[in-house]
């Protein structure tokens, strides 16, 4: 085999799209897993281009294709079944794109900043699931792809690094989806794409390793920290790498794992230390896979490849209370350059991705079972895509390149369709101001008091129409009411005293008008004054209140009015100064 890299293709990412050809995608429809990879400065030195002409020059795209890792004890699994599940189109970009990145903003809109097509990319665009529709926002100050995007506590969306084509890039900025504006902030240390990029639970910023502008794997690692805008130096890995994965486990600490050149290698980072360590490795050396957290705790691998099997069919799971990596079921298609992204159910969807063309087929993972099975197939098949599970339960896939290398506009939606009751997103709503809390990840945080009655309303919205709920409990304070609206339950609190704790609602007995029956729950942060949502109440949150003062109460300020009377006034900051030093456990 090819010493060399699986590529994108030049067509893919040099030649834009012709604009001319209709896009049978343009049907809006009511309506996140982000993935950056790399490109070069020209098609003469990048091998994931010499790779592609060589592959096609000697007839070797489609052989590879099939080639699969066997990886000892792997689950043998026959040819998955059908399930239900299918993809529907939605409004397009504005500007078709490929290697962007895309994040689900507070508000529920998607944000996709960036990426090629033909020129490296500076405009954004963002998606209203309601209306199914993209409108332009301002374009950053820099054209980059191969970047990372990640949502900072404060609602802000940080873009760090990536390639313009030439070179490896170190500035970084800032979007701010209240005025829909980029800033320009600290640049990192180190010049860097196809990197990654974790928020940590202090609210700081990992990024880690990637690739220079030499095309070389980076081991150094460097820590934003909002609060000052500025990167510092952390420690390096023990392997330099780039192409991996990056995934915060539960206790806090990073799994990275896999990478260019080749690597099957783990190791972990602890915030705590500053430091990595060398966790068990995979079975199965990979890169542009994909990891996800399971509900289980476990990390799920998948896909990818390697230079000794080409394209990857092989899945693993990583438990970090062994530190030890074990086979499980193997995908349907071997493939690289996917999405995977979480379903409300806890199942794993991945879709697309290339095994030498782009495909456009779709697994469902189930942890329950450790096996694959068949879901509909993307309207396109795209690879270098985005996919984003949005607050319906619905997954948007957006951009990447096709079959024929073109760079695509076109989006579409997948909707589980399995019948089953699934809870699909939670909010604390207070008037027409509501605070999204994430049924997975990192905790959302109402930071208000609730009034003198210390009263909550908690909106969970679910894929079925609701027609009844046997019982609700809460950790904290009284369920006063449950109200069944549609495909909504409304839970109202009442003397919910703790502020500085978990509080967690639990439904049992739910059931819709299909006949079916969900017990479930959902876990939110409440730390009265934390306005900036990092999870402490400091000096930050005074400056963010006091900055509002003598304002209504608006979409961009309305955290900031603690005491809920409609106004931010000193009051507000009397509230917040009465809790510093308090942080959820």
């Amino acid at each position: 085999m090819l010493d060399t890299i699986p590529v994108r293709t030049a067509e893919s990412w040099l030649t834009p799209a012709p604009l001319d050809i209709p896009d049978p995608l343009q049907n809006p429809k009511k309506t996140t897993s982000i993935k950056t990879k790399s490109t070069s400065r020209s098609a003469f030195f990048n091998s994931r281009v010499l790779i592609g002409f060589a592959l096609c020059s000697v007839g070797l795209l489609s052989a590879l294709a099939g080639v699969s890792q066997s990886v000892t004890g792997t689950i043998a699994t026959k040819a998955p079944a059908q399930t239900p599940g299918t993809w529907e189109a939605t409004g397009s970009l504005a500007t078709a794109r490929s290697v962007h990145t895309a994040t689900l903003l507070p508000s529920a809109k998607v944000l996709v900043a960036g990426g090629y097509n033909g020129p490296a990319l500076s405009s954004a665009e963002l998606y209203d699931p309601a209306s199914g529709n993209w409108t332009a926002t301002s374009s950053m100050g820099t054209a980059r792809g191969q970047h990372t995007a990640t949502l900072l506590p404060s609602g802000k969306v940080l873009v760090a690094g990536g390639f313009d084509l030439s070179n490896a890039l170190r500035s970084a900025e800032l979007y701010d989806p209240v005025t829909g504006t980029w800033t320009a902030t600290g640049s990192m240390g180190t010049a860097r794409y196809d990197h990654t990029a974790t928020l940590l639970p202090n609210g700081q910023v990992l990024v880690a390793a990637g690739t220079d502008s030499d095309f070389r794997p980076l081991g150094s690692a460097e820590l934003y920290d909002p609060a000052s805008g500025t990167w510092t130096a952390t420690g390096s890995m023990v392997a330099a790498r780039g192409r991996h994965t990056a995934t915060l486990l539960p206790n806090g600490k990073v799994l990275v794992a896999g990478g260019f050149n080749g690597l099957s290698s783990a190791e972990l980072y602890d915030p705590a230390s500053g430091t990595w360590s060398a966790t068990g490795s995979m079975a199965t050396a990979r890169f542009d896979h994909t990891a996800m957290l399971l509900p289980s705790g476990e990390v799920l691998a998948a896909g990818g490849y390697n230079f000794n099997n080409g394209y990857l069919s092989s899945a693993e799971l990583y438990d970090p209370a062994s530190g030890t990596w074990s086979a499980t079921g193997s995908m349907a298609t071997a493939r690289f350059d996917h999405t995977a992204t979480l379903l409300p159910n806890g199942k794993v969807l991945v879709a697309g991705g290339s095994n030498g063309v782009a495909l456009s087929s779709a697994e469902l993972y189930d942890p329950a079972s450790g096996t694959w099975t068949l879901t509909g197939s993307l309207t396109f098949a795209r690879t270098d895509h985005t996919a984003i599970l949005l607050p319906n339960g619905e997954v948007l896939a957006s951009g990447g390149s096709g079959s024929s290398f073109n760079v695509l506009a076109s989006a579409e939606l997948y909707d589980p369709a399995t019948g089953a009751l699934q809870l699909t997103s939670a909010a604390s709503v207070k008037g027409p101001f509501e605070i999204h809390l994430p049924l997975t990840g990192t905790l959302g945080i109402e930071d208000r008091t609730g009034g003198p009655k210390r009263l909550y309303q908690i909106v969970l919205t679910f894929n079925n129409d609701v027609t009844s709920v046997d019982n609700v409990t809460t950790s904290c304070g009284t369920v006063r009411s449950a109200t069944v609206d549609g495909g909504r339950l409304v839970v109202s609190l009442v003397g919910v005293t703790c502020t500085a704790d978990e509080v967690t609602i639990t439904l049992n007995g739910v059931q819709d008008d299909q006949g079916n029956t969900l017990d479930t729950s959902v876990t939110f942060g409440l730390l009265v004054g934390d306005v900036t949502r990092d999870g402490i109440v400091n000096s930050a949150d005074i400056e963010r209140t006091q900055s509002f003062l003598g304002q209504d109460v608006a979409s961009r300020n309305f955290r900031a009015d603690i005491n809920e009377d409609g106004q931010i006034t000193r009051a507000d900051v009397t509230i917040v100064k009465s809790q510093l030093g308090n942080r959820l456990p």
